[in-house]
């Protein structure tokens, strides 16, 4: 036990220092020696932990938004999980945008998508159950997909803007925008449309 604690402490090191750097410098231009030199590390330590800084900024996204963001999820708590994603883009917004220039709209948006696909999976489960109809497995894998694209687009948009007051409506107008339309398409499917 005290190793993996050790070893996470170790990790959120790098994590910490990389996520600094990222503020102000692309992901391609920092050397892991700048990385060490920074959090007081070795560079054999970092490889002991990670193979390259792609597999550092991975694993310090899963930390921090990415887990957090699944437990909402879990606990089918939509809402909580939209809110939560929208204030941490807008929180983290200098370390996310220097990931944004580091690898692109496509790779970001990918670390998004592939976690709003499960927390919308959840979402229309649980509308499901609440209305007692169900959409087929086709069709629920097609709306998770379609919305996880729609919601991936949107935060980067939120990462992207300048006006604070915009932020704050996103999540609003995200949660209101899915919860009538899975419902309205529960209820049609429901009917025999899909």
């Amino acid at each position: 036990m005290k190793h993996e604690i050790s070893t996470y402490k170790t990790k959120m090191q790098f994590s910490a220092a990389l996520k600094k750097i990222l503020e102000n410098k692309v992901l391609s231009k920092i050397t892991i020696s700048e990385l060490c030199e920074s959090c007081n590390l070795n560079r054999k330590t970092f490889y002991y932990h990670f193979e390259n800084l792609e597999q550092l900024l991975k694993w310090t996204l899963e930390q921090e938004a990415v887990e957090i963001f699944k437990e909402y999820g879990r606990l089918n708590n939509f809402t909580e999980a939209v809110k939560f994603s929208v204030d941490y883009i807008y929180k983290n917004k200098a370390f996310l945008a220097g990931i944004y220039k580091s690898i692109g709209n496509d790779q970001l948006s990918g670390f998004f998508r592939d976690d709003f696909y499960e927390v919308i999976t959840m979402a229309i489960n649980m509308h499901e159950q609440k209305m007692g109809k169900k959409i087929s497995e086709d069709y629920k894998i097609f709306l998770s997909k379609f919305y996880a694209n729609a919601l991936a687009g949107q935060m980067i948009e939120v990462l992207l803007g300048d006006n604070p007051e915009e932020y704050k409506k996103i999540s609003e107008y995200i949660l209101f925008t899915l919860s009538v339309s899975i419902e309205e398409i529960i209820k049609a499917s429901a009917g025999g449309e899909k």
